[in-house]
């Protein structure tokens, strides 16, 4: 029986709207949180993970079951990257410090995939919000820039000196030739001609390189046999070495379009530094397939068909924090390297519409890959054109020649080559000369059969303008151009330019004879 009853009431609206505004503001607070758009993640102050969204677990390739009180911050950041924001932490929690809530890292992901990461931290009280977003496209994207301009601003002065330098081998080239033509076959003095003869043939290597640069040091396309030449260059390069060549090709490897010198260039300086990575010896495996347009690749865009080549060594690899430097111009790990072969190697790739990428293992090896535009059965007119130039020969032995060159080396020694193959000569400084000589052997019965010109001419007309006007005085004048750097692309397409031929310095006899004939047989 219930005698006397007491009862007390409490208003709790006010908490029970509390706790619906803490619910609803956490709903949207994990709306947001799963829905960023940016990759984000909650730190305790031990450094754990206690909660990630989505876009963390896709970045990461990590499962949120793995990740969430499980992992660290420090389980990501590479380990060179990490000290740097431990800093950062650590002057942040002081009072004043200027330490920065934004930066850039490098973080691993599940499957060793490296990326380049723009952080934004926030701290509330114990915890740390940490966001991430994926820059590495970016950054590869803003390198790029920067290695094209450092090429360019070394073409400017690569291209200058190539074309002095190889006016003056002209001159060395044709003197030491001579020489030896005059000298009786046992001479005492042979071997030393030939000796200096092969040095000046390092020189115009060099100049080559140089040209690679220079803006408008196009490459002169022709149809190049892939595998005959990739098979021959690995194998000379490595001869006498303690690396053994390990090739596999595609037994019916696609031709490429491309200059035959510069991408033996590249096959060679590639070839070079992965010996000189494996200095007690190994094995240079190079690989390479056709890579039709209709399949997918990851690490290029494919405009055409092309062919795809590997070159791995087992050296001792190139450290990460370098990686994405070795293609910058003058940077280099060795300690008498000049950093320009890697940088050749990238120059000429670009050239051609090709990409080239790299990966590297320390002590397990480096691995470059090359594509370049190909062409499918390559059987072509022009392939079996460019095999038979050396077998050309003209329907006469003896030219009536007009030589135009700003460089009196050059002229003298020009001269006395084309009289040595049995043709008569006259010279001219610049294109007004040359025009005038040309018209008044015309007009005296003993017209010029062929003109040699040089392409840039130091303060007068050179080829460039010169063969308009001479093509309307005689529109079936033969015209070689010559030049030892090319503006533009008048040395790679020199018939676009009315031109029958052309000539690169610095040439010997037999390249003056061949340019020659192609020109005198040119319809």
């Amino acid at each position: 029986k219930v005698l006397h009853s007491i009862s007390s009431w409490r208003d709790i609206s006010q908490r029970k709207q509390a706790e619906e505004s803490l619910r609803e503001s956490e709903e949207k607070f994990r709306t947001i949180f799963e829905n960023k758009g940016t990759a984000t993640g909650l730190i305790g102050e031990d450094g754990i993970i206690q909660d990630c969204n989505a876009v963390f677990c896709e970045l990461s390739g990590y499962a949120k079951e793995e990740i969430e009180g499980r992992m660290k911050w420090s389980d990501f950041v590479v380990a060179e990257d990490l000290e740097r924001l431990q800093r950062y932490h650590s002057e942040r929690t002081k009072k004043g410090s200027s330490s920065p809530a934004q930066y850039e890292c490098r973080i691993t992901t599940k499957s060793n995939k490296l990326l380049d990461v723009f952080i934004n931290i926030a701290v509330i009280e114990e915890t740390r919000i940490v966001s991430l977003i994926d820059i590495t496209d970016r950054k590869k994207a803003n390198q790029e820039i920067q290695r094209m301009q450092k090429l360019e601003g070394l073409g400017a002065i690569a291209g200058g000196i190539a074309h002095d330098f190889n006016n003056l081998l002209t001159g060395i080239f044709a003197n030491l030739e001579m020489a030896q033509m005059d000298l009786p076959k046992n001479s005492s003095s042979s071997h030393y001609l030939q000796e200096a003869h092969h040095s000046i043939l390092s020189a115009r290597r060099l100049t080559g390189q140089l040209l690679t640069f220079a803006k408008g040091g196009a490459p002169i396309f022709s149809t190049v046999e892939t595998a005959t030449l990739i098979k021959e260059t690995v194998e000379f390069n490595l001869h006498g070495s303690n690396v053994v060549p390990e090739i596999e090709l595609q037994d019916d490897l696609w031709s490429i379009t491309a200059d035959e010198g510069q991408i033996e260039q590249v096959l060679a300086n590639l070839t070079i530094n992965s010996k000189q990575a494996m200095p007690g010896g190994g094995a240079l495996h190079v690989e390479g397939r056709n890579l039709p347009i209709s399949e997918a690749y990851s690490e290029a865009d494919l405009t055409s068909d092309s062919v795809i080549l590997t070159i791995r060594d087992e050296g001792i690899g190139i450290p990460p924090k370098i990686i994405d430097n070795i293609f910058d111009p003058y940077f280099s790990t060795k300690e008498t390297g000049h950093g320009l072969g890697l940088a050749i190697v990238y120059s000429i790739i670009k050239q051609h519409n090709g990409h080239i990428s790299v990966t590297s293992e320390p002590n397990r090896g480096t691995t470059f890959t090359i594509i370049l535009p190909a062409i499918p059965d390559t059987a072509t007119e022009e392939a079996q054109k460019s095999g038979r130039i050396r077998g050309i020969t003209a329907e006469r032995s003896s030219f009536h020649i007009l030589l135009m060159d700003d460089e009196e080396i050059v002229r003298d020694v020009g001269s006395q080559l084309l009289e040595r193959l049995g043709h008569t000569t006259d010279t001219a400084v610049h294109g007004d000369e040359a025009l005038k000589k040309y018209t008044e052997a015309m007009k005296t019965g003993n017209p010029f059969d062929l003109v040699i010109m040089d392409l840039t001419i130091r303060g007068g007309k050179g080829g460039k303008e010169t063969i308009g006007e001479l093509l309307k005085i005689h529109p079936e004048a033969k015209v070689i151009v010559s030049s030892g750097y090319s503006s533009g692309s008048i040395m790679a397409d020199f018939g676009s330019y009315g031109f029958s031929g052309k000539l690169a310095k610095p040439f010997m006899i037999s390249d003056l004879r061949d340019a020659i004939a192609l020109a005198m047989n040119r319809k």
